[in-house]
């Protein structure tokens, strides 16, 4: 099962693509080119997809909480230095 925070980053993302898509290219999911066998748009619909997959099994197999792409913050200071 998938941990909460790592669903919310998901979850998050797909958000603001679909914001994105609908501002910038509202009439992608209508035309469905990347349908055309053998086109560029099929070729690139599914380069896109594979790199998503790729990312989300990146995501969730990552350790201590490190998300791929993104700095991990510094640990805190002890109060004791």
């Amino acid at each position: 099962m998938i941990d909460e925070p790592t669903y919310a980053l998901i979850d998050e993302r797909s958000r603001e693509l679909a914001l994105w898509l609908d501002r910038e290219s509202p009439y992608v999911q209508f035309d469905q080119r990347h349908l055309d066998a053998g086109s560029p748009y099929q070729a690139y619909w599914h380069l896109g997809y594979l790199s998503a997959l790729r990312d989300v099994l990146d995501l969730l197999k990552a350790e201590n909480g490190r998300i791929p792409g993104i700095a991990n913050p510094s640990p805190p200071a002890d109060r004791d230095e």
